[in-house]
């Protein structure tokens, strides 16, 4: 009817063949009652791979075994001793883990994760699995479907996953054809993988331990770090030591970047490289007293520089008029009146403002997603957002305090994230300046480039608060 109606209409091209399905093979009434492969058998399947003895337990060695087996936790024997003793919870230590004990372990590292609803499918949960553990897991989960045992998962029991996972593919030997990459008539682990991972079911990647990921940005980072490009950085260098500077050549402006001075400025005095703008992101003093202020403005008046574009940081306590603990009510505007009156004409402070130098946009921001009791706290989220949608579009420089999520970010030990995801999403798809340039994160010092904007943690300071 269908081929009738279309020449009817005058298509004269060649129909493609269409399979109709009524039923999917082998699907018998109340087979749906038998459960998926989910989170109780993922955990039961690393719980049973690592129990050898099958006594219900896992001791220290079978745990140590699968651990330098497959590249686990640490390659340090006594780490993996001190990560096993912690997951022990028996008042007399029994060198065992039972399987509660065992599945806390797995979860509280992240090596394992619910990630919600899978994105392509309708009624899956989708999975995170660490990559060292991935093909054990898929041994386990393929046995599952695997019924005739011949090694593997055959065309019928496809069609038993396909419906398990809803997922979004055609049970039709040409479908199974697909995923049938070595042609035997079964799909093996590796195929298997393919098909969870293409239908958003399964990820993979490096676990990171909910106890370093208590606000969620190293789990965001490793959702965007695909997405993200670095490539070789063009036009920005790192002065100090025995590195030289290419020649300015001209008709550009040359702009020379610090931070986190942290009122030891005068270190920096005479090594500074010859430019146009001097930009400071921040943190010039420990606590923003007003004496601090006053001497980082009298050193800042004696820079070399046609602009001084300043912005405070969180430890500018007393440039944040919002700030909580100030007794003085005014305190702000003497902090800026103080900066004003020793820096000279050439200082430019920069509160969720802007200026222009020779056609060029620098606009500052001081807030940064909360970090214990300082200033400029902003909770992740919408406030913060609210903050970054507000930075006009056609800026050139962007100046903030706290760098963007995977830009100069890192922190030891742990190597955590602290950038803002909300900052590295409007700098990418809205703004696009030239230069990010940041500071606050003292152990990353760095510069990136994505192609369009080079991101710049322009810090001073190491973890030591010494200024280099």
């Amino acid at each position: 009817a269908l081929r009738e109606r279309l020449q009817q209409c005058g298509y004269e091209g060649k129909l493609p063949e269409i399979q109709i399905v009524d039923q999917l093979p082998e699907l018998i009434s109340g087979s749906k009652s038998r459960a998926p492969f989910m989170l109780p058998h993922i955990l039961d399947a690393l719980f049973m791979e690592i129990d050898t003895s099958r006594n219900g337990s896992i001791s220290l060695d079978e745990f140590t075994d699968f651990c330098n087996k497959v590249g686990l936790f640490s390659k340090n024997q006594e780490e993996i001793r001190q990560i096993f003793d912690a997951a022990d919870g028996h008042t007399a230590r029994n060198r065992s883990l039972d399987t509660v004990e065992f599945k806390k372990l797995i979860l509280d590292s992240g090596i394992v994760e619910v990630r919600g609803e899978s994105l392509r499918t309708a009624a899956a949960d989708a999975y995170f699995l660490e990559e060292k553990v991935v093909d054990t897991v898929l041994k386990w989960w393929l046995a599952r479907y695997d019924t005739n045992k011949d090694g593997g998962i055959d065309i019928n029991e496809y069609a038993r996953l396909l419906v398990d996972y809803s997922l979004p593919f055609s049970c039709s030997p040409a479908s199974f054809a697909r995923y049938d990459k070595n042609g035997n008539g079964i799909i093996e682990v590796q195929e298997l993988r393919f098909i969870l991972e293409e239908a958003h079911v399964l990820a993979t990647g490096t676990a990171i331990a909910r106890k370093d990921d208590a606000e969620g940005m190293r789990t965001a980072w490793r959702a965007l770090e695909a997405s993200q490009v670095f490539l070789p950085v063009a036009n920005a260098w790192k002065y100090g030591g025995t590195a030289e500077l290419p020649q300015q050549r001209l008709g550009t402006v040359r702009f020379v970047c610090i931070s986190d001075t942290h009122g030891q400025h005068e270190a920096l005095t005479g090594k500074l490289p010859k430019g146009d703008v001097l930009l400071h992101a921040g943190d010039f003093s420990m606590c923003g007293e007003l004496q601090e202020v006053k001497t980082f403005g009298s050193w800042l008046e004696a820079q070399p520089f046609d602009l001084k574009v300043v912005i405070p940081g969180n430890h500018d306590l007393t440039f944040d008029s919002a700030y909580e603990a100030h007794e003085d009510p005014n305190i702000a505007e003497k902090a800026r009146t103080t900066l004003a009156a020793t820096g000279g004409q050439q200082v430019v402070l920069l509160e969720d403002d802007e200026v222009t130098y020779r056609g060029l946009r620098i606009y500052g921001s001081a807030w940064q997603p909360a970090f214990g009791s300082w200033a400029f706290n902003l909770p992740r989220g919408h406030q913060l957002a609210e903050r970054w949608r507000a930075v006009p579009e056609g800026i050139d420089i962007l100046l903030v305090h706290g760098p963007p999520l995977g830009r100069g970010d890192r922190c030891h030990p742990g190597e955590g994230r602290v950038g803002c995801a909300d900052l590295l999403v409007e700098i990418q798809d809205r703004i696009k300046p030239f230069f990010c340039v940041s500071g606050h994160v003292h152990e990353d010092p760095s510069a990136s480039f994505d192609g369009v904007t080079h991101y710049l943690n322009a810090t001073s300071s190491n973890e030591d608060y010494s200024c280099e």
